[in-house]
């Protein structure tokens, strides 16, 4: 029996584009599909304006509108507190170091406008060993505070100049004064030490101070008793303790250490008193007597005798 011969070659290429262009339009599809389809649109979150430091801002230092800028965040529980206008924080005093572009809140100042102090600084806090820390106010002008370069966050030491009044002893028998060495007079003195700015000081305004509770009434019957003050300001990282026992200061020392001339009294009556200058009237000289009108005498050398030696 006799075999037919099939060609399949030709068939079987057949398949083999058919299957390629199938797959070629499957990609095309997905390709379409998936161009089409698109992402999701983004959801707009809502935002708000909010208050920023521009640098950092050291505590206890006074905010100036010039270290203060606007950002725009995305409005949320983390700065639903912030002020919006700078003009709300300008002037306030920072309670803690506000760090830059840091969102700025009422709890980051020390409440200047509801009249609160932050006595105590961030890292400090009440124990029965802690300090007793009170804020204590101290009206000085500016010209005995540094010219007005002291202000919140500055080290001071505090001089404190007080009227003393000396009541003479006076003898019970004879009723005669007994004299003294000393005098009613006004004493300076060296007296709070390293003692820091808390707020004020600008335009004016009373000094407040941080002092502990002793120094609180120092400062209290100093004032009652008519004394004057003076702010000395304190170089950066200067907390050295100083001797007092040596400083202090009254008019006669002064005049003594430095050897002022002492003041006499004058015959006013018969002091020589200077005459007119110019005199009103040009034919009246201004000088007595008149100068001459005659020409200087030529200068004539001479030589000096050589000194005697002493015997």
């Amino acid at each position: 029996m006799e075999m037919e011969f099939k060609d399949s070659s030709r068939r079987r290429t057949l398949v083999l584009i058919v299957g390629v262009l199938l797959a070629l339009v499957a990609g095309a599809g997905v390709f379409y599909l998936s161009s089409q389809g698109g992402e999701d649109p983004i959801t707009a979150l809502p935002t708000r304006e909010i208050v920023v430091a521009v640098a950092d801002i050291p505590a206890r230092q006074t905010i100036s509108l010039e270290q203060l800028t606007t950002r725009v965040v995305p409005s949320d529980a983390t700065n639903e507190s912030a002020f919006t206008d700078p003009t709300q924080v300008a002037g306030g005093v920072a309670a803690v170091t506000i760090l830059a572009l840091q969102p700025i809140t009422p709890n980051l100042l020390a409440g200047a406008s509801s009249g609160a102090i932050a006595i105590l600084s961030p890292t400090e806090t009440i124990s029965p060993t802690s300090p007793i820390w009170r804020a204590v106010s101290i009206s000085v002008p500016p010209d005995r505070a540094v010219g007005g370069y002291v202000g919140p966050g500055s080290r001071v030491d505090v001089l404190a100049t007080i009227p003393i009044t000396v009541t003479p002893l006076v003898d019970e028998v004879t009723g005669e004064e007994t004299p003294s060495d000393f005098i009613s007079e006004q004493a300076t003195k060296l007296t709070w030490m390293d003692v820091e700015v808390l707020a004020g000081g600008t335009d004016g305004a009373a000094f407040i101070f941080k002092m502990d509770l002793h120094q609180a009434e120092e400062v209290a019957h100093a004032q009652t008793a008519g004394a004057s003050f003076t702010v000395l300001l304190r170089p950066p990282g200067d907390n050295r303790e100083i001797d007092r026992s040596t400083y202090g200061e009254t008019t006669n020392r002064i005049i003594e250490q430095y050897n002022f001339p002492m003041p006499q009294i004058l015959d006013s009556a018969n002091w020589p008193q200077p005459s007119t200058f110019p005199s009103p009237f040009p034919n009246q000289p201004y000088l007595t007597p008149a100068p001459s009108v005659e020409p200087s005498p030529s200068p004539v050398a001479t030589l000096s005798a050589s000194p005697t030696p002493a015997p």
